[in-house]
């Protein structure tokens, strides 16, 4: 329904109401309804809702969005039913419609033009969603709108993104919409302009009715008409609109835990929120954590730094600029402005000076005369000096601390520098200023008044006047003269390219107004200057409710509404609605079009016997190309399969594979080839690889891959047969080509297709299959899903009733019925083969029905059955339970990281067995933890050692006979595939051995930018000879070799290491755990990278985290899942150290991104694993760490030799 018509609201002579053409084809005579009275309307009509939906109205039709412009075929073809605006008329070609452009019809680079300056626009902190994301280049369309977008769009960015596009007359009636729903919207409203309010508001909805089609006029559109009188009953919009409930109630979302319960979660969340404000509120001088610093300090100073502060020496020039900006625009210090300005007229009052000179000197001198005048006064004893006057006049610290960001008064500024990197735009600042205004150089008698400048913030100075500072902004102003006009619509633009006042370049931070430039698309060198919402409150008070009403209030109020001519009536024939530079659109043909234009001459019986025009017609979907797995093979990760007892791929992911191999075979395999076995090997293996570039496979799975194939490939030419080829055997024209869904069929493959297709040895062949297709009665309805997926979804056991359970429920349908008698009563009460009896007929070759595809009936009759299966894994889990139980005593445990293991008498040894009794040694000689026999013969494999327990390597055994040989040798053996392992390490071992005592200790001194402490690396005996024996190691042998590393690293200021003993797992508090964390991370600096070596209690692995991109990378040689201990500490102890610092957009849960380093092939070497990442790390500090490991799957020996050597190296320094 189209609420046309407004023209009635119109005073009654008024020329809009005699033009006919341009509006329903008829003059206007009838009045304004009779406003209903508050008995017939109970309730106000919502603003906010009315805003959204006229905005989206205008954006789907200039955009011309599928299902939300208000122009189609079905809009124009209402204009030929009212018999209006006949040049708008649908034309109707063979396939499709052409709808001529009306004068709201915008060109594709019109159409680039709009979304390009929303896509590059930036605004304010605070100010609204980032609208950049909503903007899609590509297709031209707004995606995404939420009501508080639309209310943006509508109060300034709308008006301003069509300047450049659509005829003058169209855009200034859009504009004029869109400064209506500005001025309604203000905190303050003149009720003496809401009669003018309402007649423009009229005037607008009219020129509407002239440029749109009726079905833009929906029922939200029409109650604009209505809402200056509700204005005048019930006061400001923004009393009572919507945008605090509806922004509370997302709160009242969040507090719902148990979707079954929603009302009493949110009273409980509820309770406990106004609790800890309470407790907050009341604690008020403690610092909370986690909580915002806004609402912990209500009466503190708002104003703080939004980055670490830098100091810098200015020059003087500089320096004097700006304490003379200081000088003049503090309180204390007016009255001497004032009597330095009479002093310089009295002395130059004999001399034709003019005020400019005076000024002037004025400005060079003051700041000496100020100093030397409040001296002079604090020689009185009792003076009227104030400490803040004392210090200022004495000047400034000449170092001065600079920020990129500053938050003054509720607002976030930030420099054009920092501005360049972000999304938002918080650089643009104006100020109004009185200031001297000659008309030339020559004008000897200025004139004083106020004048706006608007400028960028290029540095924040923070000026030290020792007990006092002020925070400064020094911009670059544009240039009054030839920078800054007005156009004729009251917007302010502005070049940003000419700089002007040079010599008056810093303003104190709390003069400053925000606003920011919006690049005008009528002219890109200028810039339309738009101001974000002005508060006159403290940011506090938005914590209540007036204060939640006012925040979307205060957008800049253009005060000059557009003027539009009002054409009397001879104007009437001027074609406004029709646009001829810019082309027209084709669109799909409706269905019996033709018929609607028929119906002009007949009647309405005849028009009430066509079929409806209007009804949606069906579009089928098109071919299946998983074209997401392109960005998976792109990330270079694979999705994971799952597969059954049976190797038969199951889950969600064997869909998409399903899926996926049908997409590879359609497109790679020609359809010329009669069977799968005329596929070329190599074409398969093709296809294969494919399929294993995106799903993670088992080794063996290659066969099932290609059988499924194979199906896929028969079903694909079935389909071609059935759909295309056989429907249009007679009519040969239509098989000329292959369809349009399957366009990537050669021609000459699809012409040798259907010609087999159509032969008569096919139909031969095809009538065969069918008979043997009609001996199937039992038909299952499983799609794509197939047995073993839908095995896995009921969660069937495999019993002796598994194949005819499943068999039955693949048989029914949606509704849990059967289709069929047969199926229904089908008999499960048989003990032996229960579907092969009730089916009366034998398994064929190759498969067993009701179990899926490639199981053999060998495969599936010989698998164990599910209580035989389950009590061979009851003794299995007792087994393990007992190997477990002795290899228990054997495994060191990092709490106390290097112990010597005893010999374990109660584990079984050959003592049956003949040969040489030995004893089994770890480490060294006399480390002996073993005592077995060495059979005879040489056994050098696992196979030749069956039937006795593994033997040790042969270089750390030593036989009993030879105990007293070896007693007194002290040489550490070195598991190393060198065969000299560099000497520093044997000297370093022969010391430990020789010339340390259990007692003595290394020490090393630690970095403190690194460590966070100045504190030193004590390494002990046992340390350096469980390094030098390529043993377990303890966390001080990896702090040492961290020490080496970064000690003779330059880029060793971008790392910083985390104390692991104050993050230990033996630490039973978690909570003072994540404090620690927080505590160390006090000495970091966002552009550090953070190392934190960790063990697990038996595993050493490293967390790497980034601040900047709030990540952390795991590094774990064994690839283990990501350890849920250290996970909780760190995401804890990041979020307390981010509240602590208020750094908001870090606030979120940190990523967690498990890296594909290089996986340890041996039980003792996650700790020199450990060192070589942290090595690799420094040493390409500019390169991704995702990047960085991803090449090798293990380090050789040589590369951990190559670490234990620089380890030694290091060491030996502090011997």
């Amino acid at each position: 329904m189209a609420y046309i018509g407004h023209r009635k609201f119109l005073p009654r002579h008024h020329p809009y109401r005699k033009q006919k053409k341009v509006f329903n084809g008829a003059q206007e005579l009838e009045l304004a309804p009779e406003p209903l009275s508050g008995e017939e309307i109970f309730i106000e009509t919502n603003v906010m809702h009315i805003e959204k939906n006229v905005c989206a109205n205008l954006i789907g039709t200039l955009l011309d969005i599928p299902g939300k412009t208000k122009d189609g075929v079905k809009s124009r073809l209402d204009l030929v039913e009212l018999n209006i605006r006949s040049e708008l008329a649908p034309q109707v070609g063979e396939k499709k419609i052409f709808l001529p452009s009306a004068c709201y019809t915008l060109s594709r680079a019109e159409k680039l033009s709009f979304c390009k300056t929303l896509s590059e626009l930036k605004v304010p902190e605070g100010y609204s969603s980032n609208i950049q994301i909503l903007v899609s280049l590509t297709d031209l369309k707004l995606y995404g709108l939420k009501s508080h977008d639309h209310h943006v769009l509508m109060q300034q960015l709308l008006p301003v993104a069509i300047r450049g596009i659509l005829p003058k007359h169209v855009r200034l009636a859009i504009i004029r919409l869109c400064f209506f729903f500005n001025a309604i919207c203000k905190k303050k409203i003149d009720t003496s302009q809401l009669k003018g309010m309402q007649e423009d508001v009229v005037v607008t909805l009219c020129l509407l009715e002239k440029y749109f089609p009726p079905s833009f006029f929906t029922i939200m559109v029409h109650l604009v008409v209505h809402l200056v009188r509700e204005i005048e009953f019930c006061g400001p919009v923004h009393l009572r609109w919507m945008y605090p409930f509806e922004r509370y109630m997302k709160v009242l979302k969040t507090y719902v835990g148990n979707r079954n319960r929603p009302e009493g979660c949110m009273v409980e969340n509820y309770i406990v929120e106004e609790a800890i404000e309470f407790c907050s509120e009341f604690i008020a001088g403690v610092s909370s954590i986690g909580l915002n610093s806004s609402v912990i300090k209500k009466n503190s100073n708002m104003d703080r730094a939004l980055s670490a502060s830098s100091f810098i020496r200015p020059s003087k020039e500089q320096l004097d600029q700006a304490h003379l900006y200081v000088i003049q625009n503090v309180n204390d210090v007016l009255p001497y402005v004032e009597q330095h300005m009479e002093s310089l007229r009295k002395l130059n009052s004999g001399k034709a000076r003019s005020k400019k000179w005076i000024q002037e000197e004025h400005n060079r001198s003051f700041s000496r005369w100020l100093s030397t005048r409040v001296a002079l006064a604090l020689e009185v004893p009792k003076n009227s000096i104030t400490p803040s006057l004392r210090w200022i006049a004495h000047g400034p610290s000449p170092d001065v601390a600079t920020y990129s960001g500053y938050i003054i008064n509720g607002y976030y500024y930030h420099t054009k520098r920092r501005d360049d990197i972000r999304r938002v735009q918080n650089s643009g600042v104006s100020i109004t200023a009185t200031t001297m205004q000659v008309s030339s150089s020559k004008d000897k008698n200025p004139v004083m008044s106020d004048m706006t400048f608007y400028g960028v913030i290029r540095e924040i100075w923070e000026i030290d006047y020792h007990q006092l500072s002020f925070i400064l902004f020094k911009c670059d102003w544009v240039d009054n003269r030839s920078g800054v006009k007005v156009d004729e619509l009251g917007f302010t633009i502005v070049d940003l390219k000419r700089i002007g006042h040079k010599s008056d370049s810093f303003i104190l931070a709390t003069q400053a107004k925000q606003v920011f430039y919006v690049q005008d698309s009528a002219n890109p060198e200028w810039s339309v200057v738009l101001t974000s919402p002005q508060r006159t409150i403290e940011e506090d008070f938005f914590e209540d409710e007036i204060g939640d009403m006012l925040q979307e209030c205060g957008y800049e109020t253009i005060k000059r509404m557009p003027n539009v001519d009002t054409p009397n009536e001879t104007d009437d024939t001027n074609s406004t609605y029709i646009r001829h530079d810019c082309e027209g659109r084709w669109v799909e043909k409706v269905r019996n079009i033709t018929a609607i234009f028929m119906m002009e001459d007949s009647s309405e019986d005849e028009r009430e016997m066509l079929p409806e025009v209007r009804k949606k017609s069906f579009v089928p979907r098109g071919p299946t190309t998983m074209s997401e797995l392109a960005l998976v093979r792109n990330s270079g990760q694979k999705l994971p399969i799952q597969f059954n007892e049976h190797e038969q791929p199951v889950g969600a992911t064997s869909k998409k594979m399903q899926s996926y191999i049908g997409v590879c075979v359609r497109q790679q395999t020609p359809i010329t080839y009669n069977s799968w076995k005329e596929v070329p090997n190599e074409l398969k293996d093709k296809i294969y690889d494919c399929i294993s570039m995106s799903f993670d496979l088992q080794p063996n799975a290659k066969h099932s891959i290609l059988m499924s194939a194979s199906r896929k490939f028969r079903t694909f030419k079935t389909t071609l047969t059935q759909k295309y080829i056989l429907p249009s055997k007679d009519q040969p024209s239509l098989l000329q080509f292959p369809p349009k869904i399957y366009s990537h069929i050669n021609q000459e493959d699809w012409e040798s297709f259907v010609d087999a297709r159509l032969s008569e040895e096919w139909e031969d062949y095809s009538r065969i299959q069918r008979e043997r297709r009609l001996k199937c009665v039992y038909n299952h309805h499983m799609s794509r899903k197939g047995y073993a997926n839908l095995a896995d979804e009921l969660k069937i056991t495999h019993d002796v009733s598994y194949r005819s359970t499943l068999w039955k429920e693949a048989r029914k349908g949606k509704n849990n019925d059967y289709f069929d008698d047969a199926t229904r009563d089908f008999s499960t009460n048989k003990n032996e083969d229960i579907l092969t009896d009730a089916l009366g007929s034998k398994e064929h070759g190759g498969r067993v029905r009701g179990v899926g595809a490639f199981v053999s009936q060998s495969q599936y009759f010989n698998t164990v059955k599910g209580k035989e299966k389950m009590c061979h894994k009851e003794e299995d889990d007792s087994r393990c339970k007992s190997d477990k139980k002795r290899s228990n005593h054997s495994r060191s445990s990092i709490g106390s990281i290097n112990i010597d293991l005893d010999a374990d008498e109660d584990t079984p040894t050959n003592k049956g067995v003949e040969g040489t009794p030995c004893q089994l040694s770890i480490g060294s000689i006399n480390n002996i933890v073993a005592v077995a026999t060495i059979g005879k013969g040489k056994i050098e494999t696992l196979n030749q050692a069956l039937g006795n327990i593994i033997e040790w390597p042969r270089r750390l055994v030593s036989t009993i006979n030879d105990k007293q040989e070896h007693s007194t040798r002290k040489d550490v053996v070195y598991p190393s595939n060198y065969t000299d392992v560099n000497g520093i390490i044997k000297l370093l071992n022969r010391h430990a051995m020789n010339n340390m005592e259990d007692v003595d200790m290394i020490r090393i001194p630690m970095n403190e930018l690194i460590f966070g402490s100045d504190k030193f690396v004590y390494l002990a005996r046992e340390d350096l000879l469980h390094y030098c024996g390529m043993v377990e190691i303890g966390y001080m042998c990896i702090l040492a070799y961290i020490t080496c590393l970064l000690d003779k690293c330059d880029c060793a200021k971008n790392f910083f290491v985390i104390d692991q003993s104050k993050i230990s797992s033996h630490i039973k508090d978690r909570d003072l755990r994540s404090r620690n964390l927080a505590n160390q991370l006090e000495a970091v600096n966002l552009e550090q990278k953070v190392l934190i070596p960790y063990n697990t209690g038996f595993h050493w692995m490293l967390h790497v985290i980034d601040l900047c991109e709030n990540c952390v990378y795991v590094l774990d040689s064994l690839r283990s899942k990501v350890n849920e201990d250290i996970h909780g500490i760190i995401n804890v102890g990041l979020k307390t150290w981010q509240a602590k610092h208020d750094l908001q957009r870090y606030r979120s849960t940190p990523k967690w991104r498990p890296v594909k380093c290089p996986r340890q092939l041996d039980s003792v070497g996650c700790g020199y694993y450990v060192q070589k990442y942290i090595h690799e790390i420094v040493h390409n500090s500019s390169t991704s760490i995702t990047n960085l490991f991803n090449t090798k799957n293990a380090y050789r020996q040589e590369e951990i030799d190559e670490i234990r050597t620089e380890w030694a190296a290091f060491v030996s320094r502090f011997v």
